[in-house]
């Protein structure tokens, strides 16, 4: 617990999520004797049975902003590293007149190629194309 607190330094109420967990443990230990509530063996178990119960969300406020915090830090930094790699190379000599919003673009479809990939481009290019009158008169759709 204490390296939880200082590692979120001021973003938690350190005497706050102690309370919190301990009713928690109370809660799921009073519901598992009535057999009311299901075993908790992981984060996973912890996070699903917050979902479903919205008023156990209202009751534990503190527990569900660790969640939040503890679900949205990477694990590691490679993710944010291949990134930046991949940024290197995307910002050529040839491509250094690129606006900031869309090279932000460009980045996010290379470093997400495996899913782009995947994408329909006939079906993307005839939304395109019949969005717009001109566009219509201009381009043909594929087929």
């Amino acid at each position: 617990m204490k390296a939880v607190i200082e590692h979120f330094g001021s973003d938690l109420d350190h005497r706050r999520l102690e309370l919190h967990l301990a009713m928690f443990c109370d809660v799921l230990r009073a519901g598992r004797s009535m057999e009311l509530s299901p075993s908790v063996t992981c984060m996973n178990d912890v996070v699903n049975m917050l979902m479903e119960k919205t008023e156990w969300r209202k009751l534990f406020p503190e527990l569900v902003k660790l969640l939040q915090l503890f679900l949205t830090i990477p694990v590691t930094t490679c993710t944010a590293e291949r990134t930046f790699s991949s940024l290197r190379r995307l910002k050529t000599y040839l491509r250094s007149t690129l606006t900031q919003k869309r090279l932000n673009h460009v980045a996010v479809l290379h470093c997400h190629r495996d899913r782009c990939e995947q994408l329909n481009l006939k079906k993307i290019c005839n939304a395109f194309v019949e969005r717009n009158s001109m566009r219509q008169s201009t381009f043909a759709l594929f087929k």
